[in-house]
């Protein structure tokens, strides 16, 4: 039972089975997050806005994720709005992040 952080969920690594979405809370997000040493995400610009989010540092690294397996989890730090320019810090009117945690289940 693995437990992943990313920036997006590539459908290619979702398994057969059963997804349960959740929207967690930021404090939530932090609780799921706690048992993690090193947080990373696959764009800069969000590493800045979670990091400032958690009050903790998120470092901008793409890795690759493997195909999950029952048990396994991800924790999605999903941004809703129009896309950002380069080296945009400050967020548009209107966007935000969600928590989105999402468990894998077989039947």
């Amino acid at each position: 039972m693995a437990k992943y952080f990313n920036n997006a969920l590539p459908g290619s690594c979702i398994p057969e089975g059963i997804t349960r979405k959740t929207i967690l809370t930021l404090d939530e997000a932090k609780i799921y997050l706690s048992g993690m040493d090193t947080l990373c995400l696959g764009h800069e610009q969000t590493c800045h806005f979670a990091a400032e989010e958690l009050g903790r540092p998120v470092e901008h690294n793409r890795l690759n994720l493997p195909k999950f397996e029952h048990g396994d989890s991800i924790l999605v730090y999903q941004y809703r709005g129009p896309r950002l320019p380069e080296g945009v810090y400050t967020l548009p009117e209107g966007a935000s992040f969600t928590w989105e945690l999402y468990e894998f289940m077989y039947q």
